[in-house]
């Protein structure tokens, strides 16, 4: 399930934005009607973005950039794609030079390289540069050790780079991430449940615990003084029960969404 924020919620926002403006301009009057009229004009035609766990109505031709989305801790960034073979060559030259690197300890940085394909996607995962730390609980030494985890998977049209360091947890949720990555085109609507970042989607199933986190920048061509931005993340304080929980006692009910 995708909550929407509509055509309605949108022409709310950018009434509030054009009166918050007004003011800091230090007109003496907002044109109510005339600015109200510019509005409708701005939204009559709408595209949708998926943003998270949400489906965001904007005016149509609007630019749209994503930031770097996070998940458990996880990093993901997205480009579009050269060409397959300017890709194969920067998975070349990267690999490269985490063989030629060495850890802390002296020895050769890269430790393990996995092949990914699913979902379209294809592409490697590097396992690097181990190291450890430690610290002191009641004088007593504590030892910990880790590496980091990048994974770079690509389709016809866009590339993903995943990346996680140090917690031993990332060795394996980097790869779990980008096993469940599904690219999309620019105004698909995913037909199933996850969380939406540029692109693409992680499909579920993805607990509360793993701290989804996006956030989506928006322009508009005739007013570039003006900028929008959106960001989704994990409420923590004042809700007895998560949204995911919800959902997953009753993933019909609309009213899971709190607005």
């Amino acid at each position: 399930m995708m909550a929407r924020i509509t055509r309605r919620r949108l022409i709310a926002l950018l009434a509030i934005g054009a009166a918050v403006a007004a003011s800091a301009w230090g007109m003496a009057a907002w044109r109510d009607a005339q600015d109200k009229k510019e509005v409708q004009r701005m939204t009559q035609k709408m595209m949708t973005v998926c943003l998270g766990r949400f489906l965001l109505d904007v005016p149509e031709g609007a630019d749209i950039y994503f930031n770097p989305a996070t998940i458990d801790g996880v990093g993901i960034e997205v480009d579009p794609l050269d060409s397959e073979n300017a890709f194969n060559e920067r998975i070349k030259n990267r690999e490269q030079a985490l063989k030629a690197a060495k850890n802390e300890a002296g020895h050769a940085s890269l430790e393990k390289k996995e092949n990914i394909k699913h979902n379209d996607l294809s592409g490697v995962l590097f396992k690097y540069d181990r190291e450890s730390v430690y610290w002191f609980e009641h004088d007593k030494k504590v030892t910990a050790e880790g590496m980091k985890v990048e994974a770079w998977v690509h389709d016809t049209k866009t590339q993903f780079k995943l990346y996680g360091e140090f917690d031993n947890k990332y060795l394996e949720t980097v790869s779990e991430i980008a096993h469940k990555l599904k690219p999309l085109a620019t105004g698909d609507i995913p037909a199933d449940p996850g969380f939406c970042i540029n692109h693409g989607i992680v499909l579920d199933p993805l607990t509360a615990e793993q701290n989804e986190s996006g956030t989506v920048n928006v322009t508009l061509k005739d007013h570039p003084d003006v900028g929008i931005m959106f960001h989704t993340g994990i409420n923590r304080t004042g809700l007895e029960e998560s949204l995911l929980v919800r959902l997953a006692r009753d993933p019909d009910d609309p009213n899971h969404v709190k607005n």
